[in-house]
């Protein structure tokens, strides 16, 4: 369960509307080229009052999903540069034409902050072998978005000191939401994979 304290402003971007208008602008099923495949977008934006925090979270805990899901870290790093590009843009056209109000000051607010930080929220199993180093992908993320955030962060629920949120990895099945000032504001874990 993710818990953002009062200090911090957080949106769930994947459900704007706005950004699902947004990715249904570059997505044409008919065509095979890289402008029609949609947009990606990142899992949390979170503001403090200097920072846009763009969060995304990878849950490979369950070993099931684990065969068939996760991609090689090289393409896991890929996946998020396009996650955090697209949703850089998301942000930038939500600002300026989003019919939802909130959302328009929430990008706006956003774009105003003087810096941006990326993290990876990473979970992995603990009684099997970790399939994705977080060194590795890491430092790939360095490399990739240097020009974005020269130090992005990748964490997981035992290892969050560096933020300023908290993350509780075990909630009990029925615990469904995340909070932000006590308001509920995500679904489980298990959706992110």
């Amino acid at each position: 369960m993710f818990s953002f304290p009062d200090t911090l402003s957080a949106s769930i971007y994947d459900q704007w509307k706005s950004r699902i208008r947004f990715e249904s602008a570059f997505k044409d099923g008919n065509k095979k080229d890289d402008c029609s495949k949609g947009t990606k977008a990142v899992d949390f934006i979170v503001l403090d009052d200097k920072t846009l925090w763009l969060i995304e979270v990878k849950d490979y805990r369950n070993p099931q999903k684990r065969k068939k899901t996760i991609p090689k870290p090289s393409k896991l790093s890929c996946l998020i540069a396009c996650k955090i590009r697209d949703t850089l843009s998301g942000l930038v056209v939500a600002k300026m034409n989003a019919k939802n109000s909130n959302e328009r000051e929430f990008a706006l607010q956003a774009l105003k902050k003087e810096k941006i930080r990326l993290v990876l929220h990473l979970e992995q199993s603990k009684q099997h072998p970790q399939i994705i180093d977080p060194v590795a992908i890491q430092q790939t993320l360095k490399i990739l978005l240097k020009k974005i955030d020269p130090h992005p962060l990748v964490v997981d629920a035992n290892h969050s000191h560096s933020v300023k949120w908290s993350v509780q990895s075990k909630c009990p099945k029925d615990q469904e939401l995340y909070e932000n000032n006590g308001s509920p504001i995500f679904t489980n874990f298990e959706h992110y994979s």
